[in-house]
């Protein structure tokens, strides 16, 4: 009997101490408010909506910059291109090049831009980065820069993004 009663009294005090053990208060997790990947800015050209119904001349017009709070990068998760021709347009290999991003990427818009006698036809294009593409520099203007464009033509991009340490 006393054989059973000090088994008994191990078995209790075994649980009691690892009671105390496993039943520790959890560990409280807080939850963000938003995603930090998310995109907060959709970026166009200075002269807003009505630079995008300009036709462009001989110069490189519609830039595109993205101005980072000091000590954050830039991180583009999109990047959206118009680009049209009126019925007087010539053929053209329309360009977009950018700064202050790692890897320098460029987009050659041969394949997609309106030709003469085209009717205003216009072509869009849109490109998106599940993993964002992230400025080289921290607290540096970020620029995507179209090519100067012969007459006739209207080029607009946009750009989508955020910034982060």
């Amino acid at each position: 009997m006393k054989t059973i009663s000090s088994v008994l009294v191990l078995i209790c005090a075994i649980c009691v101490i690892c009671g105390s053990v496993w039943a520790q208060a959890p560990t409280a997790v807080q939850q963000a408010g938003n995603r930090t990947d998310a995109a907060t800015f959709l970026q166009g050209p200075a002269g807003g909506a009505t630079s995008c119904a300009t036709v462009n001349t001989t110069a490189a017009l519609n830039t595109v910059t993205i101005t980072p709070p000091a000590g954050n990068y830039v991180y583009i998760t999109g990047v959206y291109i118009d680009i049209t021709a009126d019925v007087t347009g010539v053929t053209q290999v329309a360009t977009l090049s950018t700064t202050n991003l790692s890897g320098g990427p460029f987009w050659s818009l041969a394949t997609v831009v309106p030709t003469a006698g085209a009717n205003g036809t216009m072509r869009q294009i849109a490109e998106v980065f599940p993993t964002a593409l992230k400025s080289t520099v921290p607290g540096t203007a970020v620029t995507f820069v179209p090519s100067a464009q012969t007459n006739h033509a209207i080029f607009c991009a946009r750009v989508a993004g955020y910034f982060a340490p």
